[in-house]
């Protein structure tokens, strides 16, 4: 598993720079039954299991259906996490603004509706996405080991995340 993701204290810079006294939401995106698709969705609850409901909003494969919930809660910063296809290692981890990772990877979502359309209807917001690759993300299967090591690094990092803010 490699990861793209600044050391924390620069993580939490970055985001304290856009969100300054505002709020962070976290947008879990996936289809549990799809294998590693699910992994935004997983750790999407793991973070609500942890203290962080009012930050986190699971959207599954639709989160175009929570915009109004989402504006209300009137963040300056989001964060999706979500499986993606970068064309690398299964489990590997990037964070990225979503301008830069539109350009690096293009279409990476496992989604049709793009992050960025989502934080247009929203408004002013600074958006993110921590995307971790896939393998499995046909309907039924498994998770693959990879993602599942991938999910509890990320969710440990937004647990920080959300704690300093």
């Amino acid at each position: 598993m490699s990861t793209s993701i600044p050391d924390m204290a620069e993580l939490i810079s970055i985001l304290k720079k856009h969100a300054g006294e505002g709020n962070i939401v976290v947008i879990g995106v996936g289809n549990p039954l799809c294998g590693d698709d699910g992994v935004g969705v997983l750790i999407a609850q793991r973070l609500k299991s942890r203290g962080f409901a009012e930050n986190v909003v699971i959207a599954g494969t639709n989160p175009e259906n929570f915009i109004s919930y989402i504006a209300s809660k009137d963040p300056k910063v989001i964060i999706f996490v979500d499986a993606i296809n970068a064309d690398l290692e299964p489990g590997s981890v990037i964070f990225a603004s979503l301008s830069d990772a539109e350009k690096k990877y293009g279409i990476f979502s496992t989604h049709n509706i793009p992050f960025s359309l989502v934080l247009k209807l929203i408004g002013n917001v600074k958006g993110y996405i921590f995307g971790i690759q896939a393998v499995n993300i046909r309907l039924g299967d498994k998770m693959h080991h990879n993602i599942i090591k991938a999910a509890e690094v990320v969710t440990n990092i937004l647990e920080k995340i959300l704690s300093s803010f």
